[in-house]
């Protein structure tokens, strides 16, 4: 596989620093955001693809509603309404972003998927030129 085709169709379009931006504002780590977005649409690269990325309004029995309605359509919403229902979601579990992403052992939903047991133990892995773009807004 060629370095093009491991690329995210959101690397440029500034998506590693709206994750970082967002984050802060919903309290929500960018990773985190990173994650969803990697177990939605393989950062932009699958399913409902890149404006529908977080797979916010992406529902079971209407996914293209993320990529149609202009209200989750494009990467600045997906990120922006990825991190606020993360937070809210979170909020309603009982959790807090005080509780370290290594240490989450519940079960957390988030739209559609289930994430369970997030482990990052401290280590980065840069699959791809989007997970540079958060760490190195990260190390800003």
């Amino acid at each position: 596989m060629s370095a093009r085709e491991k690329q995210s169709p959101a690397a440029g379009q500034g998506a590693g620093e709206m994750m970082v931006k967002y984050g802060k504002e919903y309290d929500v780590d960018p990773l985190v955001l990173l994650s969803i977005a990697g177990q939605e649409t393989q950062y932009g690269k699958a399913g409902i693809g890149v404006n529908g990325m977080l797979g916010v309004g992406a529902y079971d029995s209407d996914p293209n509603n993320a990529t149609r309605n202009p209200q989750f359509s494009g990467i600045e919403n997906q990120i922006r309404r990825g991190a606020e229902t993360f937070s809210r979601l979170r909020e309603k579990g009982g959790s807090s972003s005080d509780a370290s992403i290594s240490s989450l052992e519940k079960t957390l939903i988030c739209g559609s998927s289930i994430f369970i047991g997030i482990k990052l133990e401290g280590s980065i892995l840069l699959f791809n030129s989007l997970i540079e773009s958060v760490y190195d807004s990260l190390l800003e």
